[in-house]
């Protein structure tokens, strides 16, 4: 694979080495999504999308499909067989619940960034989640917290507290932070979770956990590829 790369490399004439495309392409396995507006990925988007057709045929020897999407410029990677692990409830109904946000915000045309990104502040939040499931919004910040976390490392939102992209330790002690509903968000989720939301909204006492199996099934919410613990 090494020769595959150099080659590679040298069709770009010394734009990038074979180096920066393996560890490009490994990026983008690991974490999922690669944002072209995110200052730490541009430069490893630029070179997926440059390589898009050599890089999906490698991908596809792992059982992953490389979607890249030009007009937002973002880069997905998208596993054919993934199977979950024990997803809380909690994850699967904010994931859907931000889906839900990101489609009528689209619709309607407000809060949308150049870049294809929602905006969305925590009254929202809470006054969506209430009508979707008929139940309380999550009063733990512990909670609140690492669903967001799981969000973020599923690459379909992050938030801003005008600080940095991270989840700080303050930031949910009130109103000082949104929560960016990012445009890989229709991929990562897709039109198996139109039919979720609709579910969910008449569905009430839903259990502790979600069956991995079951979710796999409909391709609902798939985990990142391989995992991944960044915060």
């Amino acid at each position: 694979m090494n020769k595959h790369w150099q080659t590679l490399a040298e069709r770009t004439e010394g734009l990038a080495t074979n180096e920066e495309i393996e560890a490009a392409l490994y990026r983008l396995v690991t974490e999922q999504v690669l944002y072209y507006s995110d200052r730490k990925s541009k430069r490893d988007y630029q070179i997926i999308a440059g390589f898009e057709r050599d890089l999906k045929g490698a991908l596809s020897a792992l059982g992953i499909d490389l979607h890249v999407e030009r007009a937002l410029r973002y880069a997905c990677a998208l596993p054919r067989y993934a199977k979950p692990g024990s997803i809380h409830t909690g994850q699967t109904i904010f994931a859907l619940l931000l889906r839900q946000i990101y489609d009528e915000a689209m619709r309607q045309g407000k809060d949308i960034s150049e870049s294809g990104e929602v905006v969305c502040d925590l009254v929202e939040l809470e006054e969506k989640y209430r009508l979707l499931t008929t139940r309380a919004f999550p009063s733990s910040k512990n909670e609140l917290r690492e669903m967001l976390r799981a969000a973020k490392r599923w690459g379909i939102a992050r938030i801003s507290d005008g600080s940095g992209e991270d989840i700080p330790e303050t930031a949910l002690q009130g109103q000082d932070f949104v929560i960016i509903i990012r445009p890989a968000i229709t991929v990562i989720l897709g039109e198996a979770a139109i039919s979720r939301i609709s579910a969910l909204a008449c569905t009430v006492g839903l259990p502790e956990e979600v069956d991995p199996d079951a979710e796999n099934a409909d391709n609902t919410l798939p985990a990142p590829p391989v995992p991944n613990n960044t915060p």
